[in-house]
């Protein structure tokens, strides 16, 4: 028989959206299995972090500085604590695989978050009222900049190309749909800071 315990997602070092996703996937991989009844999150820095950048070790947890905490009133003090994802398919050499596999994994992926994490208020309101002034009715797209840390080792990023210059290739991709001519251009301005 499994004893009842919490599963503390530890932060790993790798990016935001890494570890966003690490904690989704114990709430739907771990979360009523062998035992786990509750989740919590300790994003803790380290000093040998070179891709998880979003605080200081003094700062303490930082999941709490972007999310409320997870809510189980009724946690097991007994822990068992991780910083690994409970099933890789989602991460690594398998999310391609998992993004080309069809929308049913979102479906359940976003289903698990809305009911669980919730955006702390200040950010959440912040990030709306940028999208009212800023984006509505505007031709958007997103950029992902992988961290530098990402140009060592057996994969290194690609060079990091000047704003202008992904931002004219983007245009270029975009060109059939985007809206008019130099619009790329004035995101790259306009999102540069």
């Amino acid at each position: 028989m499994t004893c009842d315990h919490t599963v503390v997602v530890e932060a790993n070092d790798s990016g935001f959206f890494s570890n966003v996703n690490c904690v989704v996937n114990h709430l739907h991989h771990s979360l009523g299995h062998h035992g786990c009844r509750a989740i919590s999150v300790d994003w803790r820095a380290s000093r040998d972090f070179r891709e998880f950048a979003y605080g200081k070790p003094a700062d303490g947890n930082l999941w709490e500085a972007f999310f409320e905490p997870l809510a189980f009133p009724d946690r097991p003090a007994r822990e068992t604590r991780l910083n690994s994802y409970a099933d890789y398919s989602m991460t690594g050499g398998g999310a391609y695989a998992m993004y080309k596999s069809g929308d049913a994994w979102r479906a359940m992926y976003h289903r698990v978050f809305a009911k669980h994490v919730r955006v702390r208020e200040e950010i959440a309101t912040r990030v709306d009222e940028i999208a009212r002034n800023r984006l509505e009715g505007a031709f958007c797209v997103g950029v992902h900049y992988r961290h530098p840390a990402q140009n060592e080792g057996p994969r290194p990023a690609p060079s990091f190309l000047e704003h202008a210059q992904w931002a004219g290739r983007l245009e270029l991709a975009v060109a059939p749909a985007a809206p008019a001519p130099g619009c790329c251009q004035r995101i790259a301005r306009a999102e540069l800071y």
